[in-house]
């Protein structure tokens, strides 16, 4: 028996309001759209990531610095363990890294240095993201869409 304004609420239940229209169309198609909404915040999180990396080659330093700021509490973009963009490689291993740009990541000054360092112009611009965690919501989406 669907919940309506009319009929008392249970004990414990909430009644919803005869003016609610709206919120049942809204509960109503969250509820029936959850995967596309699902893939819809996976999608734009993950492809967030990867504008800074464009901005910063398009020269939007201060658009692009501020992304890597949002980014920053939830992951921890070492660039040793990150992708780049329009650079000679999509990929540094930590002792390449360390030889290319001189910053140690084995050392714990090394490894914040390596988290503040987005890229240049000759290795390519950091995505905002390490790889493991596009890895993780890119497989996520990808199954999603399976």
């Amino acid at each position: 028996m669907p919940l309506t304004s009319e009929a008392p609420a249970a004990p414990g239940r909430y009644a919803l309001p005869a003016d609610s229209k709206a919120g049942k169309r809204l509960l109503y198609g969250a509820a029936t759209h959850w995967l596309a909404l699902c893939c819809a915040v996976i999608g734009s999180y993950v492809g967030l990531a990867v504008s800074p990396a464009v901005l910063l080659k398009l020269g939007f330093v201060r658009t692009a610095a501020l992304m890597y700021r949002l980014y920053w509490p939830v992951c921890h973009q070492f660039a040793y363990r990150s992708w780049f963009l329009f650079g000679a490689h999509f990929y540094y291993a930590a002792d390449e890294f360390k030889l290319l740009t001189g910053i140690d990541p084995y050392t714990a000054a090394g490894r914040l240095a390596s988290k503040s360092f987005v890229g240049d112009a000759v290795l390519g611009y950091k995505l905002a993201l390490c790889e493991r965690d596009i890895a993780i919501y890119g497989g996520m989406l990808l199954a999603s869409l399976a």
